[in-house]
């Protein structure tokens, strides 16, 4: 997602396709999907910080397949968690 201290042009679409464009560079690479740190300067130019691998990646779901997540557990489970049986 882009973040600038300029809103109006935070992630205009010319940015949005350049930022692609350095991910799949980024990913070829360094041989797999990267997390990565970037920023515009004033003058527009993109730079990347870092780029290190992701380590923890959901498998893509099936089509239509219909997703679940476990929400905030917090508001969900607000009590102390016990454990539910000793083995």
């Amino acid at each position: 997602m882009c973040h600038a201290l300029v809103p109006e042009d935070s992630c205009s679409h010319r940015r949005q396709v350049r930022l692609v464009d350095l991910a799949k560079k980024t990913e070829r690479a360094f041989g797999g999907p990267q997390d990565m740190e970037f920023g515009f300067d004033a003058a527009g130019k993109l730079w990347l910080f870092q780029a290190r691998p992701i380590t923890a990646m959901a498998a893509r779901p099936l089509r239509g397949a219909r997703l679940l997540d476990p929400g905030p557990v917090a508001e969900t489970l607000p009590g102390v968690l016990q454990l539910l049986e000793n083995l």
